[in-house]
Parts: structure tokens; C-alpha cells; sequence
């Protein structure tokens, strides 16, 4: 029997219930009734009792639970002792630049880094959302918008933040201490902008600056436009130009949030949901283990 096996049982022993098992265990229930219903045939025995959709760990099962149990212990002190250190998986992770530079490292600490062989690779969402469907990554990053049709049999999902969006300066620009304290509406016409020819995320052409922002109502003066995001930062943070971006971007290159009070606030701070996604009925032991472990270190961070 596969030790990998074993320990689903046990969770389900545990819970007793399929569904909250498979939740915890990034996995499916019909896969986890599967792996139970194997190895009920290869024992010739009845673990869990049927009880409408409900299921009972009976006598025979807490008997095989033990077993279990020190035989997955014993595994994990044998890979402990001779090979934990020495095994390191290669995992590719897939999504938009704009997301990976600074949600990677929240994710995979250096500590955890140092398990795997990472592949980056800087692809727009949709792209990453087809890699971890047909299993070509192990992991993806990906807004809500690109989950909006997908079921949950498709991909699994992880919410790592609600994002906002906000105007943003670097106190290098020659009218800083003017404006960020209070955009006016005279100031914003008068400001440069640095947009994006499509958007960050997606790849596509969403509006004028294929920013979010709602240019149909309130037009800005867009001076430059950039195929890729790291320029355009480069020459807001040098001054030269203001840009609408998400907060948490802001915050890490260490740029300033405008204040703009005159604008509406649906417009000026819509939101983006961010999600790390991966698809269970492909997620080797190993990858289940990280999940676990990413999980964790969000809830603890919260």
C-alpha cells in the first residue's frame, strides 16, 4: 500500500467526513472514496461504515488506523534520517510578473525555497491557468477574473489577498510635495502617466491605459506606454511620471499613494483578487505537503 495513501485514510479517520478531508488535503472526495474503497478491496475488509453519505470508522478500521499510523511514522523517520535533506523536487510555477515578484517570496520562504528546484516562469494568467490545467506547472498565480468560469474540479484554489489599486508618485518627482498631500483635478490633468499597453495581468488591451483606470471618465495625460512593467516602474520611481498600480506594488518599491478624494471611489481603488492555483488530481505527495505548509504560514501571518 502507498504510504501516501495511508496518510489520507488516517485524515479521513480522523474527520470521518470526506469533504472536510479533502478540503485539508487538497484533494477531491470522489479521489479520497477511491483510495479508501482500494484499499478496502485489497484487505478484504470493511474500514468505514456507510451511513447514507455519512461514513463510521468501525472496529476493523481503528485496528488498520494503528497500523497505519506507525507504519507512516516509521516512513517518515527512515526519510528523515537518510534522505530528507538530499531530496529536492522540480517544481515549475507559472503567472504574471506583476503578481510573482512579490508574492513568490511571501509563499516560499528561503527556508522552503532551498527544498526545491524552482522554475519561474513570467507568463500572463491565462497562459498559467492552461499550464497547471494539463499539468506543465505544478503552481500558478492568477486574479479572480481568470477564475471566473473555472470549476473547482479544474483547479484548486488558495486567496492570497484583495488587492487595491491606487495613483502612485515617488517623492523624486519635481511637484511631489504639491500633490501628495491632496490631488486636485487641475493637478491630475497637468500630470504625466506612464501606463501599460495591455494589462499587467491578462495580456489584453482593457481601456485606453489598460490599467483599470476609468480614463472614459476622467482622461489622463498618458506621455509613455511600456510592453513590460519593470521600465515603467523604472521611470515612475526616477520621477518622471506617475502611474495607477496596486497597492501592495507601491508599497514595495517604495513609491507614494496620491491622494485623490475628488475622485469617486469606485473608480479610483477597484479590486483584484489574487489566488494561487494548482490542480489537485495531478498534485504529487510532495506538492500537498507544500500546500499544507503555504496554508499554514498565511494564517499565521494574518
Amino acid at each position: 500500500m502507498d504510504i501516501d495513501d495511508l496518510r489520507k485514510i488516517i485524515h479521513v479517520a480522523k474527520t470521518q467526513n470526506l469533504q472536510h478531508s479533502a478540503k485539508a488535503l487538497f484533494t477531491s472526495a470522489g479521489a479520497l472514496s477511491k483510495i479508501v474503497k482500494k484499499t478496502e478491496k485489497s484487505l478484504n475488509t470493511q474500514l468505514f461504515d456507510r451511513i447514507g453519505r455519512n461514513i463510521k470508522l468501525n472496529e476493523q478500521g481503528r485496528i488498520f488506523v494503528l497500523h497505519a499510523a506507525n507504519l507512516v511514522h516509521d516512513s517518515d523517520q527512515l526519510l528523515s534520517h537518510f534522505a530528507a535533506k538530499q531530496t529536492r523536487h522540480s517544481m515549475q510555477i507559472s503567472g504574471p510578473s506583476i503578481i510573482q515578484d512579490y508574492w513568490l517570496e511571501r509563499i516560499l520562504p528561503r527556508a522552503v525555497c532551498e527544498q526545491f528546484y524552482i522554475h519561474v516562469d513570467n507568463c500572463y494568467e491565462g497562459e498559467a491557468l492552461t499550464k497547471v490545467k494539463h499539468g506543465l506547472a505544478q503552481l500558478g498565480f492568477v486574479t479572480g477574473e481568470a477564475l471566473h468560469n473555472v470549476e473547482n474540479s479544474e483547479v484548486q484554489r488558495i486567496h492570497l489577498a484583495r488587492v487595491h489599486f491606487a495613483l502612485a508618485i515617488s517623492d523624486q518627482h519635481a511637484d511631489y510635495a504639491e500633490l501628495v498631500s491632496d490631488l486636485t483635478l487641475e493637478q491630475f490633468a497637468r500630470l504625466a502617466f506612464a501606463c501599460p499597453k495591455n494589462s499587467a495581468f491578462c495580456g489584453l488591451q482593457r481601456g485606453v491605459g489598460s490599467d483599470g483606470w476609468r480614463d472614459d471618465q476622467w482622461p489622463r495625460n498618458i506621455q509613455f506606454r511600456f510592453n513590460d512593467l519593470h521600465p515603467l516602474l523604472a521611470m515612475v520611481k526616477r520621477g518622471v511620471a506617475a502611474a495607477y498600480l496596486p497597492e501592495y506594488v507601491i508599497q514595495h518599491e517604495g513609491l507614494n499613494a496620491l491622494e485623490s478624494g475628488q475622485f469617486p471611489q469606485e473608480m479610483t481603488r477597484p479590486i483584484e483578487d489574487i489566488y494561487l492555483i494548482w490542480k489537485p488530481t495531478l498534485a504529487p505527495g510532495w506538492l500537498n505537503a507544500l500546500l499544507e505548509k503555504i496554508t499554514a504560514n498565511l494564517a499565521a501571518s494574518q
